[in-house]
């Protein structure tokens, strides 16, 4: 189990003092972004002024700068929000979601700097961004989280940013429906819209229904990246977290992967112990509430035992901090738990329908058209030929009917 809390906060702290000592008499341009990590808040605020003065390109070079200051480990790597300062000043001289995607696809772009801007793309970007841009970028940070060899970072923040573009991608496509902006411009909630689309109450377009096989497709590469990432030991607290996330989110959608996800949760549930202690809360959340295990209470009892027996032991006071906080979220999830299966029952989990196929087009069959004269004349020598036919039928009626082969009806 790594470090987590105490450590992050030492480690700002020291980076912070060894900047106020570094950058406080700094003329400030060339390495603006320094002001940024001072304690000192009217050096911060100063900081973002002389930035104000740079333009696009000049601010992009401040925040590859700072990039390099954390990937150097002059800093907590987590400290990436430091960029928005950067980015958002940049996003007013022009910078946009298009240049943040070409950087981040870019082989030149360090996986810090990637870092920093997928955490802009994921809180500001996304409010711009196209639908094919977003479905695009999810398939490169999908390439992201499964190459082992990036920073954990990178891959943690390329594992939460294709979890929020394909949900954006899907809100998007469901807005775009005419009958849904009918709906909505009506007052009807679009929580109760996706219901009855769900529901089958509302028939979307045909474009619709090919962009969501398209996003399945995309959850399905995501849902498997996940599985396998989840196995992997030695993973910091927030990127365990956020593949958690993700799993929970690709099981309830119907793709072919599905009971891979399933097991895979059930698997990191009943192996709790080889998680960071600091996920034990959302396990047992998942157990009980996700894919329903028929024993997830037990499970959360044993967590309640084990986390007691570290905390009692613990010396540490923020380490001591951190497991009080977990052994009440996980006491507070099995109250909760007992109290809805006492009033509702247990229910297990059932796996979501998948999506309803177009129906079947049936090719007609194709029929080599006939010379009538040549249909015309067989019907005459059927006639002399077949005594059965004679004795059956009237020959005015036989008559009759090669008139209207001859016609064509």
């Amino acid at each position: 189990m790594k470090e987590k809390t105490k450590f992050y906060i030492v480690a700002v702290l020291v980076v912070t003092l060894f900047q106020a000592v570094c950058w406080a008499d700094k003329p400030a341009t060339d390495e603006a972004w320094g002001g940024l990590f001072n304690s000192d808040r009217q050096v911060r605020k100063d900081a973002v002024k002389v930035l104000g003065t740079l333009d696009k390109d000049e601010l992009l070079k401040q925040a590859s700068g700072c990039a390099e200051f954390i990937s150097s480990g002059k800093s907590e790597p987590y400290s990436v929000y430091h960029f928005h300062h950067i980015l958002d000043i940049a996003e007013q001289k022009g910078f946009d979601i298009s240049d943040a995607i070409r950087l981040i696809k870019s082989p030149d772009t360090s996986d810090c700097f990637k870092t920093g801007l997928l955490d802009w793309v994921g809180e500001k970007g996304i409010e711009t961004i196209s639908y094919n841009q977003a479905i695009d970028l999810s398939k490169y940070c999908i390439k992201l989280l499964k190459d082992e060899q990036r920073q954990d970072i990178l891959r943690d923040f390329a594992c939460n940013t294709t979890k929020r573009l394909l949900g954006h991608t899907g809100k998007m496509d469901l807005l775009s429906e005419d009958i849904i902006k009918s709906k909505m411009e009506s007052g009807i909630e679009l929580s109760t819209l996706r219901s009855d689309v769900a529901d089958g109450k509302i028939v979307l377009s045909e474009k619709h229904r090919l962009n969501e096989a398209e996003r399945l497709n995309i959850y399905d590469e995501y849902a498997q990246a996940l599985v396998g990432t989840i196995q992997e030991p030695n993973t910091h607290q927030y990127f365990e977290q956020h593949v958690i996330n993700g799993l929970e989110d690709c099981l309830k959608k119907p793709i072919e992967s599905n009971l891979q996800v399933y097991n895979s949760l059930e698997n990191a549930v009943r192996n709790y112990q080889n998680h960071d202690q600091g996920n034990w809360r959302y396990l047992a959340k998942i157990g009980m509430n996700t894919i329903k295990l028929p024993d997830a209470n037990d499970i959360a009892a044993d967590m309640i035992t084990n986390t007691q027996t570290k905390f009692e032991a613990e010396e540490d006071e923020q380490k001591k901090f951190d497991l009080r906080s977990s052994l009440d979220s996980l006491k507070q999830t099995k109250k909760r738990y007992e109290e809805e299966i006492k009033a509702n029952g247990f229910k297990s989990w059932v796996a979501p329908t998948p999506l309803p196929q177009p129906p079947e087009v049936k090719t007609p069959v194709q029929v080599e058209p006939v010379d009538v004269n040549e249909m015309v004349d067989f019907l005459e020598q059927l006639w002399l030929e077949d005594e059965g036919i004679r004795e059956t039928m009237d020959p005015n009626q036989w008559q009759e009917f090669i008139e209207a082969v001859k016609k064509g009806q």
